[in-house]
């Protein structure tokens, strides 16, 4: 990466002590505990007109989710719970990219609460304290505004927050407690409860072992609760009958799904309703993709986008690379056709951004990584660079400078 960025990483790592990783790794622990240890030091110098960029890219995004005709769109169809087309207090959500030197591309959109999300301020804070010296490219941070929007701007005193139950969901549940901490310094109540254990009381409020609550903030992923519809077989009746206690509502996911990708690549012409900046925002960004089923042959696959080397295959609900498919040989293509066509995109592969780090014995290498921009409260409110240190490419969350 160049303008300037690798020389600045470079130049941090050589003048960071072990001192002042101590008492970074120490800040960081005390705010969030055992999940310290999935944030690093070493951050990703962006320039600020960079930042700025993709901050617009992401605020044109939540215009494009936002757009009527767009909505018309991605909620035809069948969906596990009543689709509703979002609104702007519905949006919560986060925007992936791959940067190379010049460029940045829109690998995909999360909508909802994402991973490490809770985890933004207590980082960046734990940061900035240990490094003074050195510009936060969103001042303002985002737990008072993360609060606002959970709570439906402070009109919810007592919050339920829904997760799911299935053993795939431990790991995360520091995380999850984290939300109680965020709730409680704004004058909160915020409870870590499981989403399969709801009732509704004769108000339409939803009620967890006795005790009322005014709404859920929901962080069960739609597609989990899709694949094991009997495990939540109550708390999609209670979405059925009182949506409006949910946040965000369920329904509003289906417009973030992977075929928001495609949407993206061909948002062009006045087809969304956008302005001819939101237009050339994204569509600079936005790599290209189309849906799996627009293809009859995996020949037309592969040379729709030049070659197996250029194409990636994703599943429209997926989550954490679950089912994708980086370079599939003309083989995999058939299976995925043959089987479930229907379910996925073909999308151009854009490489992760390399970000240099020190091993244990102080050697530097140079590992991919990924942005993420996070929407909250109709603005774009938080960087993270998410780097993936380790073989089995498991991330580590690392702040995000701008010079």
């Amino acid at each position: 990466m160049n303008g300037g960025m690798l020389e600045k990483a470079e130049a941090f790592l050589k003048t960071i002590s072990p001192e002042a990783e101590m008492q970074f790794q120490k800040r960081v622990t005390e705010e969030i505990g055992p999940h310290a240890k999935g944030f690093i030091s070493t951050p990703l110098f962006l320039p600020e007109a960079r930042c700025k960029r993709i901050a617009s890219v992401t605020e044109a995004v939540a215009d494009l989710l936002l757009s009527q005709p767009y909505q018309q769109e991605a909620l035809k169809g069948d969906w596990f719970v009543p689709a509703i087309p979002p609104e702007q207090k519905d949006l919560l959500f986060c925007v992936d990219f791959h940067l190379s030197e010049q460029e940045e591309k829109i690998i995909e959109v999360n909508f909802g609460p994402h991973g490490s999300l809770a985890y933004s301020d207590a980082a960046e804070k734990s940061f900035h304290e240990t490094f003074p010296y050195l510009t936060r490219p969103i001042p303002e941070g985002v737990e008072e505004k993360l609060a606002a929007v959970i709570s439906r701007n402070f009109r919810w005193k007592r919050v339920a927050i829904a997760v799911s139950h299935l053993p795939a969901s431990k790991p995360y549940f520091p995380h999850y407690l984290h939300y109680e901490k965020i709730l409680k310094r704004f004058g909160l109540e915020g409870k870590v409860l499981y989403a399969r254990d709801i009732e509704l009381n004769q108000a339409g409020l939803p009620v967890w072992k006795g005790v009322e609550y005014e709404g859920i903030l929901n962080l069960v992923i739609p597609s989990v609760w899709q694949e094991n519809a009997n495990e939540f077989s109550a708390y999609a009746e209670a979405c059925r009958q009182s949506s409006d206690i949910f946040f965000p509502r369920p329904g509003s996911a289906k417009v973030g799904d992977k075929g928001l990708s495609v949407a993206l690549s061909n948002c062009g012409g006045g087809k969304y309703d956008l302005s001819p900046s939101q237009e050339a925002f994204l569509s600079s960004c936005a790599p290209k993709s189309s849906f799996l089923d627009s293809f009859s042959t995996p020949e037309e696959v592969i040379g729709a986008f030049g070659g197996t080397g250029n194409v990636v295959l994703k599943p429209l609900d997926g989550y954490q690379g679950k089912g994708v498919a980086l370079k599939p040989t003309p083989e995999e293509i058939q299976r995925i056709m043959m089987t479930k066509k229907g379910q996925y995109i073909a999308q151009e592969y854009f490489p992760h951004g390399l970000l240099p780090y020190p091993d244990a014995s102080g050697h530097v290498d140079a590992y991919p990584f990924t942005l993420r921009a996070s929407y909250i409260d109709g603005k774009c409110r938080a960087f993270v660079c998410r780097a993936f240190i380790d073989s089995a490419m498991i991330s580590r969350n690392a702040p995000v400078v701008s010079f």
